[in-house]
């Protein structure tokens, strides 16, 4: 397959149907794509591929625009309410306008591309103005191509009556504008695609590893093919994208208009829940079915359920299956087992947290939070030398909390349990711990040399002059939101730049809250980490 020319397959990934309009503007992007390639932005890709799609998706902005479909508008209006300009990182003037093409909006879609291909790589983070090289001439020869084509580019019709979404639309209607959103819409194709090549390479493993050991190849097949379904429905509705942290359900709200009459229903589009349910009775539309960890009831449509009433056998059967709050019920997404209440003590069940009460959770998180304040002298950061130290930190929290004698028993013993793991994980005796409350999420532990360079008097581990890489800390999946406001707002680290990446510590600063969104989408709106169960 040849890495410099865009064939129409790699046009049509981007659409949900074909257009008369293809044509035209796969020649177009085939222009773009030569200027990508005779310019230093193609270092920046890691793979040769990566180019066709750079130019795809850059070309799809130019049909977004020219079409009014209004996808990357939305983007950019939510960015408006959120931070009070229409983009991060650039001072756009009143002449932005978004319903045309603008010099920032390349840049933009250019910075965010290879920055989620960095992501995927661990590479860093990218320099929003591309100041190196020969970057910013490309930069604007795309602009003025795109400029030219202007006045006379055709709009894509197919693409505007898809997204039209109408006020009575279907769950499948609405299911299709969520596929789209979720796998083919050009501001999150390459995160779908990264999530889809993993997906991939672990299933070929899978059935590798069963082919090697002679194992039944083709039960295994099925399974991943049902796990691969699985997760692929678990993406549409649970992933968030790097944009904003938000939903593809979000999306298509924001997208459809708070004066449509599916906005509220979209806005509130749950996330998929798995769990294990048993079959209580029928009515003509739904099932009621009961939560088996929890004892929550439901009411499960029977639109989308993959079952026939003949096979349920009330008060026995029962159902492990991914579920999605859609209006006033709950509809099956994705696949589905079946299996008898009689074996439900036998069994590991699924999603035991997953009707837990938010409001509860954080009645209990509060309570917490506050008893740890008073052991740790009213400080939501302490600094420790080894899992003792830790432990005695915990004792000192559990003889606050705890109110009765059996609440002290089980609370000495889950010390003890704490100690054995904090063992394990430490890689010395005497490793530094930082202790941080997080009031969000419960309490959190950083180990190693963090600690050394946080600059507060009560920390005896602090090294005078040490510096961090604030992108690090962006990059980390295991540093909390919280705590990277807590040290930044609280100026208890001097930051730098990586060496590599080029973007500002000043730049990140002022985009910190849009950085945090699009390095933590998934920790960006935290839950409590507990678990409430009968």
């Amino acid at each position: 397959m040849k890495s410099d020319i865009a064939v129409m397959q790699d046009w049509a990934t981007f659409h949900p149907e074909a257009s008369p309009t293809a044509f035209y503007y796969l020649r177009l992007c085939n222009r773009a794509l030569k200027i990508i390639l005779r310019s230093d932005l193609r270092k920046d890709f890691g793979a040769a591929e990566r180019g066709i799609q750079l130019a795809c998706i850059l070309t799809a902005y130019f049909e977004d625009v020219i079409s009014e479909t209004g996808l990357f508008r939305i983007f950019t209006e939510q960015h408006g309410e959120l931070y009070g300009k229409a983009l991060p990182f650039y001072e756009v003037t009143e002449e932005y306008y978004p319903d045309e093409i603008n010099l920032y909006d390349i840049y933009f879609l250019i910075w965010h591309s290879l920055s989620i291909w960095r992501k995927e790589d661990d590479t860093g983070m990218v320099d929003p103005f591309f100041r190196r090289g020969n970057r910013m001439t490309a930069i604007r020869e795309l602009y003025d191509l795109y400029d030219s084509e202007f006045e006379n580019a055709p709009q894509n019709e197919n693409m505007r009556q898809f997204l039209r979404l109408s006020p009575r639309a279907s769950v499948d209607e609405i299911r299709k504008r969520l596929d789209f959103l979720t796998a083919n819409c050009y501001l999150g194709f390459i995160e779908h695609a990264c999530f889809v090549g993993s997906l991939v390479e672990r299933t070929e493993k899978a059935l590798g590893k069963a082919e090697a050991n002679e194992e039944g190849f083709m039960e295994i097949l099925q399974r991943q093919e049902m796990l691969f379904y699985d997760s692929r429905v678990n993406y549409m509705f649970n992933y968030y994208f790097s944009l904003l942290a938000q939903r593809a359900s979000e999306q298509l709200a924001h997208l459809a208009g708070v004066k449509h009459p599916l906005y509220p229903l979209l806005k509130d589009i749950s996330i998929r829940k798995t769990g294990s349910f048993r079959f209580l009775k029928e009515t003509e539309t739904e099932f009621i079915v009961e939560h088996l960890p929890s004892l929550t009831r439901i009411n499960l449509s029977k639109e989308y359920l993959t079952l026939e009433s003949e096979q349920i056998i009330p008060d026995r059967s029962c159902i492990t299956m991914g579920i999605v709050k859609w209006g006033d019920v709950w509809q099956q997404m994705g696949s589905a087992v079946m299996f008898d209440y009689s074996q439900e003590k036998e069994m590991d069940l699924p999603g035991a947290s997953a009707f837990d009460d938010p409001e509860k959770k954080k009645s209990v998180m509060k309570e917490m939070g506050e008893d740890f304040l008073q052991a740790v002298h009213g400080k939501r950061i302490a600094f420790l030398k080894g899992a003792e130290e830790l432990c005695d930190l915990y004792g000192r929290f559990l003889d606050i909390h705890t109110r009765t004698a059996k609440e002290k028993k089980k609370a000495e013993q889950a010390r003890l349990e704490l100690l054995a793991e904090i063992n394990c994980i430490t890689k010395k005796k005497d490793e530094f711990i930082t202790f941080f409350i997080n009031p969000e999420t419960g309490i959190e532990y950083y180990f190693g040399d963090i600690i050394t360079v946080i600059a507060d008097p009560d920390n005896p581990f602090y090294i005078p002059g040490k510096t961090c890489e604030l992108e690090s800390l962006f990059f980390s999946s295991d540093i909390s939101v919280e705590f990277i406001n807590y040290l930044i707002e609280n100026s208890l680290v001097t930051f730098t730049a990586s060496e590599t990446s080029g973007m500002e510590v000043s730049v990140m600063l002022d985009n910190r809250d849009f950085l945090l969104r699009y390095y933590k989408q998934h920790n960006y709106r935290p839950e409590p980490e507990i678990t409430l169960k009968r």
